[in-house]
């Protein structure tokens, strides 16, 4: 049975994480991030209310799919194609 694989998300304050993880072992084989581009930081200040702090959601599709296009062009380099991959996690 060839390799299988599988990615997971995981969404920060700042950027999100894509893994490329065999499934059988475990094993990490690629790991990229991206930032998110709006605001400071990924995050959006309000001068009126130093309290209160906002994302903008379009950043996480922007990001996410950023960060599994490197994540994806590191597993390349690894021999591992879209093909082998059976599901992602977020």
């Amino acid at each position: 049975m060839p390799p299988t694989y599988t990615i997971g998300l995981d969404f920060g304050t700042n950027s999100v994480r894509a893994l490329v993880l065999d499934l059988m072992s475990g094993e990490e084989n690629a790991s990229e991030t991206a930032s998110y581009p709006s605001g400071e930081n990924g995050v959006l200040l309000d001068e009126r209310n130093p309290h209160l702090a906002r994302q903008y959601p379009g950043d996480y599709l922007i990001s996410m799919t950023e960060a599994v296009q490197k994540a994806m062009a590191s597993a390349k380099k690894r021999g591992i194609t879209a093909e082998q991959l059976s599901g992602i996690g977020v």
